[in-house]
């Protein structure tokens, strides 16, 4: 499905069609693109393609389709960086993003739901919200010492025009349980810049009694943007929960 979709796309790139700016619906490029997907199946070269076999797109693929994509992300304001074909950790994010805006699940994987979604003419542009701060999908961990261990989580700032510089971080450890382990429950508060639209891992947290943990649980509950101006999570939002199982 995707050789399919590269196919068309190449296809629609040599017929003259081109992006428009900065309009909602797709322009002429995309339109034709969505009225291509909304067939049950489509031949191309002889080859049939469906739904069904369509290869969702994730981070660390590229190519005519994923820069596509982000022209798309960038029409509606999801993504800041420049469409370069190459599906990373900003597009990834953006992806995210427009998929908690369309209530679809927020793997920030293109899914063929996805797809369908961003290039219709009711897609909605990007709303940045009173608290525009979530995890990514990724973290890392290290063992020091017999009994203790690091942790480093990644917090993407989906505001537009502040900086992060401060994150406060809710911590909570459990055994295998499920109850808290005393010694790690904390609040962290740590420094580090994250500019608009971008990622970036915290400095280490550090762990201590590892062996008695089986989970740990980290979200985010307080956040400080460079012009001083603080943001906090609504109690009824859905904001991210990052968790970790060894």
């Amino acid at each position: 499905m995707r050789r399919m979709l590269v196919a068309l796309l190449c296809a629609l790139l040599c017929s003259g069609l081109v992006l428009s700016g900065a309009q909602a619906a797709p322009s002429a490029y995309f339109a034709n693109l969505m009225k291509l997907l909304d067939y049950g199946s489509i031949t191309v070269d002889g080859t049939s393609y469906s739904e069904d076999s369509f290869t969702a797109l994730k981070k660390g693929d590229s190519g005519v389709l994923v820069k596509a994509i982000q022209r798309r992300l960038r029409e509606l304001d999801y993504l800041l960086d420049s469409a370069d074909g190459s599906y990373g950790t900003n597009t990834e994010n953006a992806v995210r993003l427009f998929q908690k805006t369309v209530s679809l699940e927020r793997n920030g994987t293109l899914t063929f739901d996805t797809l369908k979604e961003l290039m219709s003419d009711s897609a909605p542009y990007y709303v940045e919200g009173e608290f525009p701060v979530s995890f990514a999908s990724y973290a890392k961990w290290n063992m020091k010492g017999k009994n203790n261990m690091t942790f480093q989580v990644q917090v993407f700032n989906a505001a537009r025009s502040h900086t992060i510089k401060q994150v406060e971080l809710n911590i909570i450890g459990k055994d295998r349980n499920g109850d808290v382990v005393p010694s790690a429950l904390f609040t962290e508060t740590v420094s580090v810049k994250i500019k608009p639209g971008e990622t970036a891992y915290v400095p280490k947290i550090e762990i201590y009694e590892r062996k008695k943990i089986s989970e740990i649980s980290c979200e985010i509950s307080w956040v400080e943007f460079t012009d001083g101006c603080p943001a906090y999570p609504d109690i009824e939002d859905d904001y991210w929960t990052w968790e970790i199982a060894w």
